[in-house]
């Protein structure tokens, strides 16, 4: 409504600016009307002049708001009055909009302030570069972690580690590596990982550095006292009997030193078949822990997943284990990737082996290519395996089968290490059991 008022307004302040010339040129002619030809250029001099400040005022105040804008000016104010209505309520939203500015400015303020201190706070040493290696942020943590004050250069990493600059560099986004170096005679052992975006024009490369060197020392100390806890279960099962039996038969002898009775041979040779076969399963164990312990070098070939799945299929044919089962293959034709084909195939029969094991009647091989990293996984509907028997399955000689060895799973997930990958496992109990080999 006010602005209709407005134009209604510069439109008879434009017709009046019209209108006065034209009546001073009807009455030019006459020169009786000296004072009329004078009153009449004053009002067309005043009507232009209050056109002008009209406009003016209009152009001043937005000039000063987009003023305040750009040098960020919060005391800037349009509140005073104005005698237009239409200019106060043009001042009022003028008012309104750096108001709403300034809140949002502060909001922005307080939230930047708020991921600074959780930057500070963290355990995890983060360093933000741009793409030149000059550091934007670095936190407390990574310097305490580093041992190293500010720094305002990723060179400066070199005074820990000529290559540690350069192996960050070269380092994909969205890719960790892990970095060993010694620090104020300390070693360490640094999980880094990167990734990059931008921000505004900038190319940013954020980094993230947590030592884990404590954690891996807890889980192989862990995993040395669950190894050592199996092996003395696995050979006093063998010695004990050996042990118990040899002395038995020995006073056997002892006693019937002159003359072994027809009865006492027999227990002789039950004894002495005992001792054979616990010492035949000592030697059995033993075998298996060389065979954990003597994983070979792995041999990175280009391999068609296709073929090497055709290959895999060809052999179950003949395979006890995979008779009457239900085996399908889903892998894509062209599909290739950089592995060992002899240790990937030896793995994924052995997960196939162990489904078809599980009372399962099918079995579906999958494959597939995310983000360039290879997936295979081996899904059964067979009986599952109970929740908390998921991660004893990868411990070394665990095993629920009467005739396992117990390192088939844990070799698997030491030949996925060796590719730099990883092997999981998912399951629901009754209803399906799923390995993932995720390189």
């Amino acid at each position: 409504m006010r602005f209709n008022r407005y134009k209604g307004k510069i439109i008879l302040q434009a017709l009046l600016l019209a209108l006065t010339p034209l009546l001073l040129v009807l009455s030019i002619d006459n020169e009786g009307y000296i004072f009329t030809h004078t009153l009449l250029i004053l009002i067309w001099a005043f009507q232009i002049w209050w056109l002008i400040r009209s406009v003016d005022i209009g152009n001043r105040s937005l000039m000063n708001f987009l003023k305040a804008f750009s040098l960020d000016d919060r005391t800037q104010s349009f509140a005073e009055k104005h005698d237009d209505p239409m200019v106060s309520e043009l001042f009022g939203e003028f008012d309104r909009l750096i108001s709403m500015y300034q809140r949002a400015k502060i909001q922005e303020e307080q939230k930047s302030l708020f991921v600074k201190n959780i930057v500070s706070h963290v355990d995890i040493g983060l360093m933000s570069t741009d793409h030149e290696g000059r550091v934007k942020s670095v936190n407390k943590s990574l310097q305490e972690l580093l041992g190293i004050g500010e720094f305002s250069h990723i060179s400066r990493l070199e005074d820990i580690s000529n290559e540690l600059p350069k192996k960050l560099w070269k380092m994909p986004s969205g890719s960790n590596d892990m970095i060993r170096f010694s620090t104020q005679g300390k070693m360490k052992l640094i999980i880094v990982r990167r990734a990059d975006f931008e921000l505004g024009e900038e190319s940013i490369r954020l980094f993230s550095f947590q030592d884990i060197k404590n954690e891996m020392e807890e889980k192989e100390m862990e995993a040395w006292q669950q190894l050592i806890r199996v092996q003395a279960h696995e050979i006093m099962n063998s010695t004990s009997p050996i042990t118990i039996l040899s002395g038995t038969l020995l006073d056997s002898v002892e006693q019937n030193d002159k003359k072994l009775n027809p009865e006492d041979i027999e227990d002789l040779k039950s004894g002495l078949k005992v001792i054979n076969k616990r010492s035949q399963g000592l030697t059995n164990f033993m075998t298996a822990y060389r065979d954990l312990t003597d994983v070979p070098a792995i041999d990175i070939q280009s391999v068609s997943i296709n073929q090497m799945t055709e290959n895999i299929s060809y052999l179950l044919k003949y395979a006890d284990f995979a008779q009457y089962k239900s085996i399908q293959f889903e892998i894509p034709e062209k599909l290739a990737y950089d592995l060992d084909e002899e240790l990937i195939e030896q793995l994924l029969i052995n997960l196939i082996k162990n489904a078809c094991q599980a009372d399962a009647d099918h079995i579906l091989v999958k494959a597939c290519l995310n983000d360039k990293r290879l997936t295979i996984s081996i899904r059964d509907n067979g009986s599952g395996i109970p929740e908390d028997k998921l991660e004893e399955i990868f411990i070394p000689f665990f095993t629920t089968k009467d005739s396992g060895s117990g390192i088939g799973l844990s070799l698997g997930r030491q030949i996925m290490r060796l590719h730099k990958g990883r092997l999981d496992v998912f399951s629901k109990e009754g209803e399906y059991s799923e390995f993932k080999m995720v390189f």
